[in-house]
């Protein structure tokens, strides 16, 4: 078998960034509201200390998680090649060793009913996957397949062939 690759439509990594960046761009919005608001109280002097280390440590939670939700939208849905001997991911900014079959350890499906979104975990991913795969619950580093990548059925009659324990 010749290395096939499998990637997301331009469509859908369009809507996906643009999502992520809205929500980014909303986030930021509201930071400088609330610290603009917060500094008009400071400056008057009407508010304590123990109120601005509060509201200081809540507008410091999404300024953090910012950075983690671009890596997780850079890394979430890769395009992917395979092989008879194994699979390697493709993302915006990184490209990973080629990994074997059994480097894949977990396998869940994103719904109960429809069984049609995959969060995949595999030993041996670089860090970058580490966050997405514990948002996605998995313990470990991994990614996510959808029916929104370009030929899906043929990529997870692949997987099952090769992993039939964890894809059924």
């Amino acid at each position: 078998m010749a290395v096939q690759r499998y990637h997301y439509k331009l469509g859908f990594r369009l809507f996906y960034a643009g999502f992520s960046l809205a929500w980014v761009i909303f986030i930021l919005l509201f930071c400088y509201a609330v610290g603009a608001a917060l500094l008009e109280e400071v400056i008057t002097y009407q508010t304590d200390m123990t109120l601005i280390c509060f509201f200081g440590l809540a507008l410091s939670c999404p300024l953090i998680s910012m950075p983690l939700l671009l890596l997780m939208v850079l890394s979430a849905y890769p395009a992917i090649s395979v092989s008879e001997n194994g699979f390697r991911l493709h993302t915006f900014i990184a490209t990973s060793d080629w990994l074997s079959w059994e480097d894949i350890k977990k396998a869940r499906p994103g719904s109960i009913t429809k069984r049609k979104s995959w969060f995949i975990g595999a030993q041996r991913l670089g860090i970058f996957y580490l966050f997405t795969g514990l948002v996605f619950g998995l313990g470990m580093r991994g990614f996510m397949l959808t029916p929104s990548i370009e030929n899906y059925d043929k990529l997870m009659n692949v997987l099952r062939k090769n992993r039939p324990d964890l894809f059924f």
